[in-house]
């Protein structure tokens, strides 16, 4: 047992000296409750423990989902549902990952809604420091590396270079902390991984943690998926000089190399450089089989566990919204340079991070360190795939936390490394560094000085530096270093605007004052969706742009709101983009690719009416001149503060068809096969009395999808006559989360019911529903009385026994593993 140059007394004054493993575990355990303490310490607590409402950017809207889930969905013992709260409808928890929030339901039974919230968004960059530690500790790092990754996963939370990728304290502010919350899970899964790889250990416990990361997160899983196939590469990898020899070795990795650099930027032959990489890949998956055998073992069973929630989302993803997120494009700056980036934010240069990291990877290759093969290999493919991805539905922005995470874990690499070089002994016997007495006590002594660094450095950024002062330009000063206004971390300030919540805003007042109007309003005039003009000034005042988005949060689902947070959840939500900018002064447009137009109120109130909209709230005074102007769609029914709040006159969820509907002959597989043409129907006034369905009776006459030049939406739907349709009387409608119900006089004459379509709704007394334009849905009554339900189909019953079969495996394998312990046991007691 080592002994170091320093005595611990002990409590009774019994003087002793501890074990160096005792010591490193003691001081890592330190290191880590400091680093989460600190974390939180500076995410705005006595906020966080207050009962306001968060706000903030995305997370102001996030309020709605645990509370859906809670008083909808879990009394009904469901974990997704439908909502018609938002986008005149969607599939809730559908596409959006269900287990943060409910953790928040849990932890909602013993605190106020608001402080659970609050706790468990922060949960995951809170303890990213602790789970960094338990991913090398896992994996078998040696001290002081578990310790120094604690100190790396600190320093990415508040890296701010990014603010909505995910990760990071500045992305969860933003709303993204299912991602945060993921990628911690992720650490802790990928180390459990590692010794279901190596040692045939922990294998139920790591396909449970891949349920759930995925249940957080799909990016975190492909994240956690993709770094579990490159761990059995890198152990392949490491393999390989054992086989072959070290010359060998390296001249067959040089020669993989080069061929790849010919093959993708020389000869620009990317599919042969793709099937070279595949055959290495697969090669080393052989050289690793054992490895390789159980990671898949891990990742089915952690497949089938998650099955129930992954399999519906997966078969269901043809009817997500694309919302064309723009690729990054500049690489060298997104990757190395972050601090030459343009646009809003701060920004800080990682040349002190790239050092470290580069120079951790050069001296682990060195030493042939397998962790350094897999974080080598890890960063290297995500920066390919980042430059190499595709613009597609998953942004490339999306690797760029994984990236910067794996920088900071070799840079707790590289530092250690350079430390153990600043102590090393001298040729006569002398420590390089006078300040160290004994080499062996730099093991020590490295954890606390990263630590003391990274809280010294962050708090310097983020101005609150002990003996710090602000200067008249707002640049803080910490004696001789001084860090400008513009240079600043922004995040503690972030905390408290989002924690200190809606109650604290100086608007609170206006906007409490028009949630009151809106309760009022729906008492007197009937529940119904709203529709409210976009503006960024007014409504970020608020607490975010997105604050309306609570009308039905604040209104117990009386008004619902045509805007929500969800734009993937629903194919709605181009039209719901398209109308807001005609009923908007400063709209917001964030999807892609569409034909906005200008602010006109009259194509934005046939639009409503198209859509079911009830009310429209108003705000500039353009928007409102314009809406006064049209007395005879539009009825004033309330003012509150600046908000003009309209009836739309003669708008209903379900309407008789003035023509029979044509069926396009056109295939809809996902993106935007259905939405382009239905976009330019949607636009095209002409058009409208002839809805268009995807499928129907074969009497309906059938129209073909055209390509047309020079759009946006380069698809558009054939135009040709239909039959007029008899009148037809609608009464008895009635309207809920998951069933619509309503009586005819007359059967065989299609009815349009203007909630967004999606394939779980089934009709009885009616044939259909067939989804028809923009995204409702028609059905052709065959009885007096009509109802739809929303429910469970073969996709949703097919996912749930995968994943009963799944805990059944588990379990099995859970007694296996207990029976095989205690034959151990029972063996090695015998020996003795």
């Amino acid at each position: 047992m080592s002994k170091i140059g320093c005595v611990l007394s002990k409590s009774r004054g019994d003087a002793r000296r501890l074990s160096s493993p005792q010591l490193e575990q003691w001081l890592t355990i330190s290191i880590v409750l400091v680093a989460c303490l600190w974390t939180f310490w500076r995410l705005s607590p006595q906020n966080i423990f207050s009962s306001t409402t968060p706000t903030g950017g995305d997370m102001g809207a996030h309020v709605w989902g645990p509370a859906f889930l809670r008083d909808e969905l879990l009394p009904n013992f469901q974990l997704r549902g439908w909502s018609d709260d938002w986008y005149a409808g969607f599939p809730a928890m559908h596409f959006y990952m269900f287990l943060p929030y409910l953790a928040i339901v849990v932890v909602d039974l013993f605190l106020p809604y608001g402080v659970a919230f609050k706790l468990v968004a922060v949960a995951g960059v809170t303890l990213m420091p602790a789970t960094a530690w338990l991913l090398a500790r896992l994996s078998r790092w040696p001290f002081p590396l578990p310790a120094l990754s604690a100190v790396a996963g600190f320093l990415f939370v508040f890296d701010f270079n990014f603010t909505i990728y995910g990760g990071n304290i500045a992305s969860t502010l933003a709303g993204e902390f299912a991602f945060s919350i993921g990628l911690a899970f992720t650490l802790v899964y990928l180390g459990l991984v590692y010794r279901a790889i190596e040692f045939n250990q922990l294998r139920t416990l790591a396909s449970v943690a891949l349920a759930v990361v995925a249940l957080c997160h799909l990016v975190t899983l492909i994240f956690a998926i993709a770094g579990t196939v490159l761990m059995v590469v890198a152990a392949g990898i490491h393999r390989i000089p054992k086989l072959i020899g070290v010359s060998k070795a390296w001249l067959l990795f040089s020669g993989f190399a080069v061929a790849e650099i010919v093959l993708w930027r020389l000869l620009n032959q990317h599919f042969a450089a793709l099937m070279l990489s595949l055959f290495f890949v697969v090669a080393l998956l052989c050289v690793e089989f054992g490895g390789a055998f159980r990671a898949l073992t891990v990742g089915v069973l952690g497949g089938a566990l998650s099955a129930f929630w992954v399999v519906p989302f997966y078969l269901r993803r043809d009817y997500l919204n694309d919302m064309g997120w723009e690729k990054l494009t500049e690489l060298r700056e997104n990757l190395f340079f972050p601090a030459e980036l343009s646009g809003p934010g701060s920004r800080i240069s990682i040349t002190w991070l790239l050092a470290l990291a580069g120079f951790g990877a050069l001296a682990g290759l060195f030493r042939w360190e397998r962790a350094i093969i897999f974080l080598v290999t890890l960063s290297s493919c995500l920066a390919i795939a980042f430059a190499q991805w595709p613009q597609d539905r998953i942004w490339n922005a999306r690797l760029l936390p994984f990236w910067y995470f794996t920088l900071y874990l070799l840079a707790a690499w590289g530092f250690w490394y350079l430390f153990q070089a600043a102590c090393s002994q001298s040729k006569e016997g002398r420590s390089a560094a006078p300040w160290i007495h004994k080499s062996r006590l730099a093991i020590y002594v490295a954890p606390i000085v990263a630590l003391v660094v990274a809280l010294a450095g962050t708090s310097l950024y983020l101005g609150t530096s002990v003996g710090g002062s602000y200067d008249a330009d707002n640049d803080f000063r910490w004696g001789p270093v001084s860090v400008s206004a513009e240079d600043r971390n922004f995040v503690s300030g972030w905390a408290d605007w989002n924690f200190s919540g809606y109650e604290n805003r100086a608007t609170s007042e206006t906007f409490s004052d028009l949630i009151q109007t809106m309760r009022e309003v729906g008492k007197e005039h009937g529940c119904g969706r709203a529709l409210w003009e976009y503006d960024k000034d007014e409504l970020g005042s608020y607490g975010t742009p997105m604050a309306p988005m609570l009308l039905p949060y604040w209104t117990d689902g009386c008004i619902g709101s045509m805007e929500g947070l969800y734009f993937e959840s629903s194919q709605t939500v181009p039209f719901h983009f398209l109308m807001q900018s005609e009923l908007s002064s400063n709209p917001s447009r964030p999807m892609r690719d569409l034909p906005y137009s200008s602010l006109n109120v009259p194509q934005g109130v046939s639009h409503m009416k198209m859509s079911g909209v009830r009310y429209y709230l108003a705000y500039s005074d353009e928007a409102v001149l314009n809406s006064k102007g049209l007395s005879e769609d539009l009825e004033v029914i309330a003012q509150s503060g600046p908000w003009t709040v309209f009836l739309v006159q003669d708008s209903s969820i379900v309407q008789a068809l003035t023509y029979e509907p044509l069926v396009s002959e056109g295939s809809f597989s996902g993106k935007r096969s259905w939405i382009d043409p239905a976009v330019n129907w949607f636009n095209d006034e002409s058009r409208w009395l002839i809805p268009i369905a995807d499928d129907g009776p074969e009497h309906w006459s059938r129209v073909s999808v055209e390509e047309i030049d020079g759009l946006s939406s380069p698809l558009r739907f054939g135009n040709q006559s239909s039959r007029k349709l008899e009148s037809l009387k609608i009464t008895e409608v009635s309207v809920s989360n998951e069933e619509i119900s309503f009586e005819v006089d007359e059967v065989g004459i299609p009815v349009i019911v203007k909630t967004s379509y999606f394939p779980n709704w089934s009709v009885s007394g009616a044939d259909g529903p067939f989804r028809i334009t923009p995204n409702w849905m028609v059905v052709i009554p065959s009885e007096d009385k009509v109802e739809l339900r929303y429910g469970r189909t073969f996709v949703e019953n097919f996912g749930l026994i995968v994943t009963m079969l799944g805990i059944l495996i588990l379990v099995a394998l859970k007694r296996h593993e207990k029976l095989r312990k205690a034959v151990v046991y029972s063996s090695g007691e015998t020996k003795i």
